[in-house]
């Protein structure tokens, strides 16, 4: 009963969540996802792809949460950044995951490919302006009907859709220190499904600053809101502790979240935990790793 509960109580964020995951990877998570204007790392594929365009090396990451901390809600993200010498800039390929299952049956299925690409629109000294944009891949597969028993091991199969999502990104620095960022997530609104049973997919609006003030530290300020939603607003501080050890602090409003990890860089492998807590859920929890190959 408990289960069925949560399941009601998520069918709002699973009808949409193909589609909007604001929390993807260990930066979102960390920092309750004030991570629009940041420096440009892994997370950037989800979050602003305009990130991109910043990094010089080949990176590759993989990502593990069960969403409040739930087995019938794993979410699994991977993804790989190829840097690129020409003009055309930076790109990326980005896979998320996620289903919903219960006794033992799939009722929801759900898979994202996207492809990034961001490039510089202006570099010099002093100030640097990028833009970016991913092209999701996005599948829907619904499991089987609840059947005579209720459970759906003996329902008919319900089907799948498919559709492509926009997401645009630009940001902008000056001196390495000062910097601002806007995103605009299914910029060219998509939706899933035909004629009356079409439901189009959530649009979210990110628009952020962060600050550099020395080395090794960073603070977030992020303004987040989904068409037709309230306005979110989040912060993020990040602490480098050693040239290993580095801690995320985030927290949001409406609704109150609180985020912590911790980065461990070894080598060229970082190997990441981090928790997003919940006003009313369990906390979710996200492991990650990457690789930095030269």
């Amino acid at each position: 009963m408990k289960k069925i509960i949560l399941i009601l109580s998520l069918s709002y964020l699973f009808s949409q969540s193909i589609s909007d995951y604001a929390y993807t990877g260990f930066d979102g998570t960390s920092l309750c996802g004030a991570v629009v204007a940041n420096k440009g790392g892994s997370w950037s594929l989800y979050h602003n792809p305009a990130g991109l365009s910043e990094l010089n090396k080949i990176q590759i990451s993989f990502g593990f949460s069960k969403l409040f901390n739930q087995t019938f809600l794993p979410y699994n993200n991977a993804d790989i950044i190829i840097p690129s010498e020409m003009p055309l800039g930076n790109f990326g390929i980005s896979i998320q995951q996620m289903s919903v299952s219960y006794s033992g049956n799939t009722l929801s299925s759900e898979k994202s490919i996207g492809i990034s690409q961001g490039f510089f629109l202006l570099k010099d000294m002093n100030s640097m302006m990028s833009l970016g944009y991913t092209i999701h891949f996005m599948d829907w597969d619904l499991g089987k009907s609840a059947g005579i028993s209720g459970d759906g091991s003996d329902g008919i199969e319900l089907g799948s859709d498919n559709t492509i999502g926009i997401d645009i990104g630009l940001q902008a620095a000056l001196r390495e220190k000062y910097r601002v960022g806007v995103f605009i997530k299914n910029f060219n609104q998509p939706q899933i499904g035909e004629g009356l049973s079409a439901q189009p997919l959530a649009r979210r609006l990110s628009i952020g600053t962060s600050y550099y003030p020395i080395d090794g530290v960073m603070t977030s300020l992020v303004l987040d809101r989904l068409l037709g939603g309230n306005i979110q607003i989040k912060y993020g501080m990040q602490y480098k502790l050693s040239n290993i050890i580095t801690m995320n602090i985030g927290a949001q409003s409406n609704p109150n979240r609180l985020g912590i990890g911790l980065d461990l860089n070894l080598s060229g492998i970082n190997l990441n935990y981090s928790i997003l807590t919940h006003h009313v859920l369990p906390a979710t929890h996200q492991f990650a790793m990457g690789f930095v190959l030269n």
